[in-house]
């Protein structure tokens, strides 16, 4: 179809008033109460608000596109093509979900990141103990609850091996507990 100008214009566009019939209407708003629902802190959209936020647009928006493939002659969108344009934004929205969960990371994973490179680019020495992260390691980590959940994260992933054998010596100091530092993957 051609496009529809605005009268004595060659580039201004007029486009048709297209509006949701009644039952649509009725279901769209349903729709955008049900979202509003879903962004409270804690519940499934919370994570992905930005997005979220605009799902009712959206899917108004994917009706309209859809009602017009449907009849390009169309007026109004049915509560039917309102249905399939909310299953294509939910769609979106898990995959929206989807990506961020597989992107996000745990407090203690960045703060066991945090440590391994400090490690690696600040400590020098072969061991480590607890004690010198408390006194020197990087600032969020220095209480033993958190590095010693550190510690155990970067153990359990293979950056620092349990010392065993003779007592170890951690900046000129014997300590009970130590780590080797593994430096290469």
């Amino acid at each position: 179809m051609p496009p529809l100008f605005s009268a004595g214009t060659h580039n201004a566009l007029a486009p048709r008033r297209l509006e949701f019939d009644m039952a649509a209407k009725s279901q769209w708003l349903g729709y955008a109460d049900h979202v509003e629902r879903m962004l409270a802190p804690g519940k499934r959209l919370d994570p992905i608000r930005g997005f979220a936020n605009k799902l009712p647009e959206h899917a108004a928006r994917i009706a309209g596109v859809l009602a017009f493939v449907d009849d390009p002659k169309c007026i109004t969108i049915s509560r039917d093509v309102l249905d399939r344009a909310i299953k294509i934004t939910d769609f979106f929205t898990t995959e929206a979900l989807r990506l961020f969960e597989a992107g996000s990371c745990s407090p203690e994973l960045r703060q066991a990141e945090k440590l391994l490179d400090w490690l690696k680019t600040t400590w020098q020495e072969p061991l480590i103990g607890l004690s010198i992260i408390y006194r020197r390691g990087p600032n969020s980590i220095r209480d033993k609850k958190a590095a010693k959940a550190a510690v155990d994260i970067l153990a359990d992933h293979g950056w620092l091996q349990k010392h065993s054998g003779p007592p170890a010596v951690v900046d000129g100091k014997s300590v009970r507990e130590a780590w080797r530092i593994v430096r290469e993957a």
